[in-house]
């Protein structure tokens, strides 16, 4: 019964990463919060900070990130780069491999001999990484939850919550888009490179968007805007923004079962 679900198996074949990255997240964030009150009594992070570069804060504190404060500080030493591209290397490896992979190492035929339609193999692979991708997210909070308790500090885990699900909705995004590539041409490293090129691009056109004024109005067009760009440490769970991004994320998962159904595949 167990590999007769498409789901169950592709969890399966993720679990190890799934457990691994969680526990490295929820390490690396717990222990930057941990460290927090050791820096903050060391240096003057604000006077710091603020004799950077304009490019330099714009890139690692977006969004009017207030750094003198725990959640300030984490957001801009993991939420702002670090942990989206850990998200990233997750959702758009394994959303770039669930078609394509088994196309390129010549399994997609066996897939398809199962009494299944296609379309039910994209949503069963997708739910699984669905399902990876809130687990480390809920892994996450808890290393951050630890670390606060290590520290001794009084967090704000509304706000924290926020911008934990925004990362969480803005690595699906790309995932999906990884998917709906990997479902197009069957090519994985083709998918999953261009999946993470655009991810970078995003994050540069938000970031630079603040300081070029020819790229202001790209800003929209950016979907860290709807992740960060609010300041989610703050204004919370905005549903415009999740709107966004949960929509644009169906969008491609739809179009990626379209994608998957009508071509022809490579066995």
């Amino acid at each position: 019964m167990w590999w007769r679900s498409v789901a169950l198996k592709a969890f399966y074949d993720q679990w190890r990463a799934t457990v691994g990255l969680a526990a490295f997240m929820a390490a690396y964030a717990g222990f930057i919060l941990a460290i927090f009150p050791s820096i903050s009594s060391i240096v003057q992070i604000k006077d710091i900070f603020e004799k950077l570069p304009p490019a330099f804060r714009a890139l690692f504190a977006p969004g009017g990130i207030d750094i003198t404060t725990p959640e300030g500080y984490i957001a801009t030493e993991f939420f702002s780069l670090v942990g989206p591209l850990l998200f990233f290397a997750y959702t758009i490896a394994i959303g770039g491999s669930a078609t394509a992979g088994e196309e390129e190492r010549g399994t997609i035929d066996m897939l398809m001999a199962m009494p299944i339609p296609r379309w039910r193999v994209v949503f069963e692979k997708f739910l699984a990484l669905v399902v990876g991708t809130v687990l480390l997210g809920l892994a996450l909070l808890g290393g951050l939850a630890l670390g606060g308790a290590v520290a001794g500090l009084q967090l704000r885990f509304d706000g924290l919550g926020a911008i934990v699900v925004g990362a969480v909705l803005l690595a699906l995004l790309f995932g999906s888009l990884a998917l709906l590539l990997g479902a197009l041409t069957g090519r994985r490293t083709f998918s999953i490179g261009v999946a993470f090129a655009a991810a970078i691009a995003s994050y540069f056109l938000y970031s630079f968007s603040a300081l070029v004024s020819a790229l202001e109005p790209l800003r929209p067009l950016s979907p860290f805007t709807y992740y960060i760009g609010d300041n989610p440490l703050v204004s919370g769970i905005l549903p415009w923004n999740v709107a966004v991004l949960a929509g644009t994320t169906v969008v491609f998962f739809i179009l990626a079962l379209v994608a998957f159904q009508r071509r022809d595949l490579r066995v």
